[in-house]
């Protein structure tokens, strides 16, 4: 699997200081930029001395700190951003910046932390190892939660329009919906262990294609004025589904023919996060997210 944010810059999104002063972030081009979601009245707290005191040694090397409040986990930041960065000052000796509430996922997710996921890749598409070394147990439940709460039962894809999967013993990749029970069976040794993933594998299907690498890409044309994929040389045929920040499905094309670029029209007046979803006739796959 393949993620590329189609040629948008770090240095080219803006954000809000805590009063609401705009910045951008070509401010901090040359430096070292550590980006922290935060919230007042979480247990991780006490971690803003932490913070604080890896800005003070480090803040005149080029270091920065830049801090998000965020109220998305358990309501645990409801205060304004102002009042937020007040009481930081006051109670931690905070002086690094604090910028605006945000939202860090989900369908008001942040154009930075859509970029910061994005260029990270993080797990999407990985193969997790779940592992039990005990044999007493025999199977596993999965609990899905978003922004802290559960997920309707049966429910597979998150609101980004990403799901949960996991590969048995015969090597099939299966979905993973909310209060499914997957047996552990057919491993020995005492280790007991599934391939868990956070969307979809490369290929889904008894196969895993590992370290292979489709050279389709979503990149920003200039000349369209518009997100195009390029496609892979070999592919013929091509899906291309286009889904909004809440996981709504925006643009659904089957049989998009692989041998031209394909433009993708999405509505130029309105700034927002997409997931794009590319898949060959043999079923290889391309997941990007663009800002527009």
């Amino acid at each position: 699997m393949q993620f590329d944010l189609g040629g948008y810059m770090f240095y080219d999104i803006e954000v809000k200081k805590a009063n609401g002063e705009e910045l951008k972030m070509e401010e901090y081009k040359g430096k070292v930029v550590l980006i922290v979601n935060t919230a007042s009245k979480c247990g991780f707290t006490p971690q803003y001395d932490g913070l604080q005191k890896l800005y003070e040694d480090y803040g005149d090397k080029g270091f920065v700190i830049l801090g998000f409040p965020c109220n998305q986990f358990k309501n645990q930041e409801p205060d304004s951003a102002e009042h937020v960065a007040q009481q930081c000052k006051i109670n931690f000796g905070v002086t690094f910046p604090l910028m605006e509430k945000i939202e860090v996922n989900g369908a008001g997710e942040h154009e930075l932390y859509t970029h910061l996921k994005n260029e990270k890749g993080g797990l999407l598409g990985k193969n997790i190892k779940v592992h039990s070394y005990n044999t007493n147990i025999t199977s596993l439940k999965f609990e899905i939660r978003e922004n802290a709460s559960l997920v309707p039962n049966g429910t597979h894809q998150l609101a980004q329009g990403i799901g949960f999967y996991y590969k048995n013993t015969n090597g099939q990749v299966k979905q993973v919906k909310q209060g499914d029970i997957v047996p552990l069976e057919g491993y020995t040794n005492n280790n007991l262990a599934y391939d868990f993933y956070y969307g979809e594998p490369l290929v889904l299907g008894t196969q895993d294609q590992a370290g292979v690498t489709s050279r389709t890409r979503v990149v920003y044309s200039p000349t369209h004025q518009n997100y195009i994929v390029m496609f892979d040389s070999n592919w013929k045929k091509a899906e291309v589904k286009v889904y909004d920040m809440s996981g709504k499905l925006v643009i659904s094309e089957k049989n998009v023919d692989a041998s031209s670029d394909y433009v993708i029209k999405l509505n130029d007046n309105l700034k927002a996060a997409y997931t794009v979803k590319v898949v060959s006739e043999k079923g290889e796959e391309v997941i990007t997210k663009i800002l527009k």
